[in-house]
């Protein structure tokens, strides 16, 4: 799923449940709720209103092949094939 450059303040993806890869990046989210997205492998959030380093939201993910964060110089990159 794709929603990037929309200015979006919220996305509820609780009843997406099989989602493999998420891009909501260039956004205006501030808080993402994942608990129901266990497998999501690939998700990009850079760009957003996240509180800085705190990904805690994100630990759950086991499955997480590829991440993008990226909040002025912070830059992480997990490897990834889902561009």
């Amino acid at each position: 799923m794709s929603v990037n450059y929309y200015n979006l303040t919220e996305l509820n993806i609780s009843n997406h449940v099989n989602l493999k890869i998420l891009f909501c990046h260039n956004n205006k989210l501030s808080r993402l709720d994942l608990s129901n997205n266990l497998g999501l492998k690939g998700l990009a959030i850079k760009n957003n209103k996240f509180i800085e380093q705190d990904l805690s939201f994100l630990s759950h993910l086991v499955n997480l092949e590829g991440l993008r964060v990226k909040k002025q110089s912070l830059y992480w990159f997990l490897r990834t094939e889902y561009e």
